[in-house]
């Protein structure tokens, strides 16, 4: 079961928590965002993500992921530690804070892309399919919307429309030493230049 976290709060202890046990600061935590996950940006050049509970092998194979994908070429932040830590019943993992970002232009998107459907899956990693809308209902559920706007939001079917004579879509199924953030965003911009070098891409 998801728990939703919109002030953080329901993180914080975790946070704190796996902080004191991996050697980093969370007495300046920002949070960054807070959902499914807590995202807080640490004082010391690091982003912790504190994961749902009872998640620690997803949250493994998302350092994995990062790893292989890094290895591959594809440019996203690095986990600072090859393991989660779990705190207050929370996987918890570190991640390098790559700085302030944007969003991709259309070509850059697209580069990234092409360059990640070109890899071989890697068997290793054991991933399983990845369903990207299964959270939908109980993120729209959580969210502060109206009535209307939540209705609009939940699945339909393929040739029906959300309201009335409103449009129709389609329905949906439900510690290795890291490179710098420094070479990080070179290989960033090298691949991508329209996104400058104050840019970080979402980890996985």
């Amino acid at each position: 079961m998801i728990t939703l976290t919109h002030s953080g709060e329901e993180t914080l202890s975790a946070l704190r928590e796996a902080c004191l046990h991996a050697g980093f600061d969370a007495t300046r935590a920002q949070l960054i965002r807070a959902l499914d996950n807590g995202i807080w940006r640490l004082s010391n050049g690091a982003v912790a993500r504190v994961h749902q509970p009872g998640t620690r092998l997803n949250a493994q194979k998302e350092i994995g992921g990062a790893y292989w994908l890094y290895g591959n070429g594809i440019p996203v932040s690095l986990p600072r530690r090859s393991e989660p830590v779990v705190a207050a019943g929370r996987p918890v993992t570190f991640w390098t804070d790559l700085g302030p970002g944007g969003p991709a232009n259309p070509a850059d998107a697209a580069r990234i892309l092409r360059a990640l459907h070109r890899l071989p899956v890697p068997a290793d990693l054991r991933l399983p399919s990845h369903a990207p809308f299964a959270r939908f209902p109980a993120q729209i559920a959580a969210a502060h919307a109206t009535p209307g706007e939540k209705d609009w939001g939940q699945p339909v079917g393929p040739h029906t429309s959300a309201t009335p004579g409103g449009p129709t879509r389609p329905a949906t199924s439900k510690s290795t030493t890291a490179p710098s953030p420094t070479d990080q965003k070179a290989r960033l911009a090298r691949l991508c230049p329209s996104f400058g070098s104050n840019v970080s891409l979402p980890t996985f």
